[in-house]
């Protein structure tokens, strides 16, 4: 998603990747591939990032 963002992607493009990150974080945590605290937080930076897309321009 971060590469999305650097390289100013369609905002389309850039909601179907947070989507899909936002699942497969819930599924890693879920599962205990990941402690489930650090996919909370994953999911916490990606939706600052996405929310703030667009806005600085």
């Amino acid at each position: 998603m971060q590469k999305l963002i650097d390289a100013r992607a369609d905002r389309n493009e850039v909601e179907a990747a947070y989507r899909s990150a936002v699942q497969k974080l819930d599924r890693l945590g879920v599962k205990r591939y990941i402690h489930p605290n650090k996919a909370s937080r994953k999911k916490s930076q990606l939706t600052r990032l996405f929310n703030n897309y667009g806005k600085a321009e």
